[in-house]
């Protein structure tokens, strides 16, 4: 037989973890849980919220802020052979995109919110939609602002997003006048042959 079929079932796991590698799959049970605590755990410069489980090549959403507080969490689930754990470090960058008057990083601050952000980008574009401003975290998760909630939180390494109005063709009033005007004639010829 082929001595490739033998190779152990691994998962890897790299980024801000005391043993980062490839990790043999003990059983069907382990959880993501096992395979960080078999790294060695997290380094101090660890953050978890912006760390990244991939699977089959995709990027699945999970909190392993969850995860580390709460083994019991329904994120921490069973791993698959193949599977791979990320574990970044901060950024201290925030990016902002979108209809604001000057798009790009900028640096974090703890006690900010989405409208000190905004004001950090020079306001909003008047092509802005206010309806239409998302914060992307993280962790991959999106919410979207509420101007009737208070300000949402902004995280490390976050995303805002600012969407643009709705673009129609402005109205040609001359042309809309003699449409009208048509319609009208239209109708009064329609009546005389009656």
């Amino acid at each position: 037989s082929d001595p490739r079929d033998n190779l152990p079932n691994v998962i890897n796991i790299n980024g801000a973890v005391y043993y980062p590698g490839a990790y043999a799959v003990l059983s069907k049970k382990e959880k993501v849980l096992d395979i960080i605590e078999r790294s060695g755990g997290l380094l101090p410069e660890a953050y978890p919220m912006a760390s990244i489980f991939i699977r089959d090549g995709k990027s699945i959403s999970l909190s392993f802020n969850e995860i580390i507080n709460n083994p019991k969490s329904k994120d921490n689930f069973f791993i698959l052979p193949n599977d791979s754990i990320f574990i970044s470090t901060r950024t201290n960058i925030v990016q902002i995109v979108g209809e604001v008057n000057q798009s790009g990083y900028f640096k974090f601050y703890e006690n900010y919110n989405l409208n000190d952000y905004l004001k950090s980008a020079g306001g909003l574009t008047i092509n802005a939609e206010k309806k239409e401003i998302w914060i992307t975290y993280p962790n991959g998760k999106s919410k979207k602002s509420n101007r009737f909630l208070p300000s949402p939180k902004v995280f490390d390494g976050s995303i805002i997003t600012v969407g643009s109005k709705e673009k129609t063709d402005p109205v040609n009033k001359t042309e809309v006048m003699y449409h009208q005007r048509d319609e009208i004639k239209q109708g009064e010829t329609s009546r005389e042959s009656q």
